[in-house]
């Protein structure tokens, strides 16, 4: 954050991408590479958590912080977990429980080239911003 403003964003959104392969290698790959993809998927799939949930945070009045959070959480269980298995079901019938859960995969990429589009509108955080003005 010292270097760059949009860091938070930025390392959420590389986590997201850098998931993505892994995540492909764990279903169509070789039967030997599936628990080493997975582990790595996994990882960065949860790297994310933490600098974004912080970027929510620092985006926000203190005001309104209480809200942003509960409001992120919603979303995360209206569009994860409520709707998730429906869709993942339909393809699943569909075609295969492969493909089923590889269109998860397709949320991952909307998320990363969604934050880094929101990252050039990053703003420094309101601690960094005081200490800048009072010259520290």
């Amino acid at each position: 954050l010292r270097r760059n403003k949009a860091a938070l964003y930025l390392l959420s959104a590389w986590s997201l991408l850098l998931c993505i392969p892994f995540g492909l290698i764990a279903f169509y790959g070789p039967t030997r590479w599936i628990v080493p993809a997975i582990v790595v998927a996994i990882f960065f799939l949860f790297l994310n958590t933490g600098p974004l949930n912080t970027a929510i945070v620092n985006s926000v009045t203190a005001k309104i912080r209480a809200t942003a959070i509960a409001l992120e959480l919603l979303l995360i269980h209206a569009l994860g977990d409520a709707i998730s298995p429906k869709i993942i079901g339909h393809v699943s019938d569909s075609s295969s429980l492969r493909n089923g859960l590889a269109i998860t995969l397709i949320s991952m990429l909307a998320g990363s080239l969604l934050l880094f589009w929101g990252s050039r509108f990053a703003r420094e955080p309101e601690g960094e911003a005081e200490m800048t003005v009072a010259g520290h």
